[in-house]
């Protein structure tokens, strides 16, 4: 059962890198338990920073009502992905916000006095106005949802909440959760949309980012003449049996690429590549191809999965070359170079 779970996991995170971004939802009581700090704001600007070799988005923001924690009338955050240096990096699920954007955001510590946001996309709201009242939601884009039996039926929070009685209740939390959650009929989600849609976005499978000269699909260029090598890394997934010499998880892997490599109908053309000692992906590291990272070994994602809470399971991506484009189909296209899937810790109980 775990190798099938397994191989239904990475087959379709090779290809569409938003399956490996994957989530089991938290409730609003561990997700500000969780949190050094909860506040609404407004995005002032955001900019691409190169940080351990990889590309963020880094974001300031004016604090207009601090809910939880200490904060100062201003703060920066981190995402990460975004555009830097000639660099872009494509995570799945990551949220992404426009100059002027309202936001509530529970936030973990990060880098000094930059935060990072808790449960990476889960701890993100975009708030709207409404008529007479805001709402907060969340846009989980590009992400998978994972249920687990152990953490119950969590439906009721993808529900949209009213910003107003969710500060209230953030500000005075009990053990019980107050009744914030609230309706939108069809007249306020078309107004969602419609103010969504004047926010720019770094949007599934393009490169739209503040740094892009133009916006543009992201395209492996290398199936039709070689082959796109995975590698795994040899520490093995904590929870995974243990497969002889081989780290815990080589088996699934290689299934995957088989999968797709013997599928008459794709021109997807991996080749696994073997174990690796690799866990630094950054730019520089002299590693070139794709891998599999078990473990989160370098703190890539916020917070541990817990199995009793939720969090995230597991992200990914490609990395992509700003320039040169390169036509395709009649479109312009910009050439991913690698990618790879960071599965958290913690996930022991999923598998």
């Amino acid at each position: 059962m775990r190798r099938i779970l397994v191989l239904v996991f990475l087959a379709g995170a090779l290809v569409q890198f938003s399956a490996a971004s994957s989530y089991v939802m938290v409730n609003d009581a561990d997700l500000a338990e969780a949190s050094s700090s909860i506040v609404v704001g407004q995005v002032l600007q955001a900019r691409g920073v190169m940080r351990e070799g990889i590309p963020w988005t880094r974001y300031t923001m004016v604090v207009e009502d601090t809910l939880h924690g200490q904060t100062s009338t201003r703060l920066q955050f981190e995402v990460p992905g975004g555009v830097a240096e000639g660099l872009g990096l494509r995570l799945y699920g990551m949220p992404s916000f426009s100059r002027g954007e309202k936001v509530l955001l529970f936030l973990s510590p990060g880098q000094g006095e930059v935060r990072q946001l808790t449960h990476q996309m889960l701890g993100a709201f975009s708030v709207y106005k409404l008529g007479d009242r805001e709402v907060a939601l969340r846009h989980l884009d590009g992400a998978r949802e994972v249920a687990l039996p152990q953490v119950g039926e969590r439906g009721r929070y993808h529900r949209p909440r009213d910003l107003q009685a969710f500060a209230r209740w953030l500000k005075a939390r009990g053990t019980s959760e107050a009744d914030y959650f609230t309706q939108l009929t069809a007249a306020d989600r078309e107004e969602v949309t419609r103010q969504r849609s004047l926010r720019p976005r770094f949007t599934l499978l393009t490169c739209d980012a503040p740094d892009c000269a133009q916006p543009s699909a992201l395209r492996w260029m290398n199936f039709e003449t070689t082959q796109a090598v995975w590698f795994i890394n040899d520490q093995g997934q904590d929870g995974l049996p243990e497969e002889g010499e081989n780290p815990a998880g080589t088996q699934g892997l290689q299934d995957a690429i088989d999968a797709w490599v013997d599928d008459p109908g794709s021109t997807i053309n991996y080749a696994f590549g073997g174990e690796s000692g690799v866990t630094n992906i950054e730019l520089g590291s002299g590693f070139s191809d794709s891998i599999l990272l078990f473990n989160d070994q370098r703190n890539r994602i916020s917070n541990d999965f817990s199995c009793d809470e939720g969090g995230v399971l597991a992200n990914g991506g490609p990395f992509f070359a700003l320039m040169p484009l390169f036509p395709h189909k009649g479109v312009q296209v910009r050439r991913i170079t690698r990618g790879f899937v960071n599965m958290n810790a913690g996930i022991e109980c999923v598998f």
